[in-house]
């Protein structure tokens, strides 16, 4: 446990930071061994002049974990898979998804789309692909074709026949891209297999044990999420403790409780690439649950095995730093810091979000904040998060000299 004279520092560099304009506020989580989650919270929820109430960070402050959840949710789910014998990661999503087919589309596996090497383009505006009349004013549901409201079925629906059409751009397992496409198809392939909402699977088999509850998505749609999906959205409480995001040209609308990612909202808020809420707390405790089932401390929820093989696999083509669902430091210039062991794995979140385990160390580090607020185009969230970590990481060591 770090002394309130030893986490000095942290506050410091976090409360520049809001200084600076980077992020109007941020938490800092992080959690060793068995010892108990320590957290700096500095901020406010909101800039002042954005019409919403000036509401101080806390380590309860929920977040849009944006594509966070491709692990907390879609990894984790092929993880399940894979340990119950439903899927391997040599399986071919054309054997999973009637309909993918052709133009080299038989080629790609479930493990070329966890390590982002599948050949698939990079992102794609379905989103105004399929809706061309932007969703303008108030309402949180985009309206659809003459002016009817669409369930998120029938835009999954739409969104479904959409991916069906994207096609590698170059042999997989040849280059890194990374690819929101290749995860839309791998929960689509994955809740196939499944049979039931990957957030149900998830939720019940880890998100539970592992201290993770608060984990939500928040859908925007009439009539519930789609079933294919998620569990009914547990409420947000008050928006007051809700971080806001973007004032989206999109949407025409400050972004409060509702997901930040186009794509996820024109699918009522409810993705396996993004849209999932949650604290600090929530990361640290699915963190540390891997951490325990890697060590083989917890083989009621998954076989350290498994772990280890989506963390240390992957056929890393050249340039690329992906293993199975999680990312991998870049030497030298890392967002989990310059001095995270090579072995940890993480992944970042547009909306300003981050986790990172690091095995050597039996730690955990999530650091949040809403740096898109209320505009994407602020710059200094590289930064941060590559400073805070390193001085968090010569804490942990003992390197660092508390604050004088």
């Amino acid at each position: 446990m770090l002394t309130d004279a030893r986490r000095a520092p942290l506050r410091r560099a976090l409360q520049d930071a809001v200084a600076a304009g980077v992020t109007p506020g941020a938490v800092l989580g992080w959690a060793v061994g068995d010892e108990p989650p320590e957290y700096v919270a500095v901020g406010s929820t909101a800039w002042p002049g954005q019409g919403l109430p000036i509401t101080p960070v806390t380590p309860a402050t929920i977040y849009d974990l944006a594509s966070l959840t491709k692990p907390l949710l879609t990894t984790a789910a092929a993880m399940l898979l894979v340990a119950r014998g439903r899927i391997t990661l040599t399986t071919s999503l054309a054997d999973v998804l009637v309909g993918w087919r052709g133009e080299g589309r038989e080629l790609v596996r479930l493990d070329h789309l966890l390590g982002h090497e599948a050949g698939l383009v990079g992102w794609v505006p379905f989103y105004r692909q399929l809706l061309p009349t932007p969703p303008v004013g108030p309402a949180p549901w985009p309206v659809g074709e003459g002016g009817v409201d669409d369930p998120p079925a029938a835009r999954w629906a739409r969104l479904s026949a959409a991916l069906l059409q994207v096609r590698p751009e170059q042999p997989p397992g040849t280059a890194g891209v990374y690819s929101d496409p290749g995860f839309l198809l791998l929960g689509w392939a994955l809740a196939q297999v499944a049979g039931e909402p990957l957030a149900d699977l998830v939720g019940r088999e880890l998100w539970e044990p592992w201290a993770a509850t608060g984990l939500t998505f928040v859908s925007l749609g009439p009539g519930g999420p789609p079933e294919r999906w998620a569990v009914t959205p547990v409420a947000l409480g008050t928006r007051g403790v809700v971080a806001p995001t973007e004032r989206c040209p999109w949407r025409q609308r400050l972004l409060h409780g509702e997901v930040h990612d186009e794509n996820a909202s024109y699918l009522g808020g409810i993705a396996p690439h993004a849209g999932l809420f949650g604290t600090a707390a929530d990361l640290l405790g699915f963190g540390r649950g891997l951490l325990r089932a890697r060590a083989d401390r917890s083989p009621e929820t998954l076989p350290g095995t498994v772990v280890r093989s989506f963390w240390e696999g992957g056929s890393r083509p050249a340039g690329s730093t992906w293993a199975l669902g999680w990312d991998r430091p870049t030497p030298g210039s890392s967002a989990g810091g310059r001095r995270i062991s090579p072995g940890a794995v993480g992944h970042l979140g547009f909306t300003g979000v981050s986790l990172w385990i690091d095995p050597a160390r039996d730690a955990v580090v999530t650091l949040l904040t809403n740096r898109v607020h209320p505009t994407r185009a602020g710059a200094g969230i590289k930064e941060l998060r590559s400073a805070v970590h390193d001085l968090l990481w010569d804490l942990l060591d003992g390197r660092a000299p508390a604050a004088g």
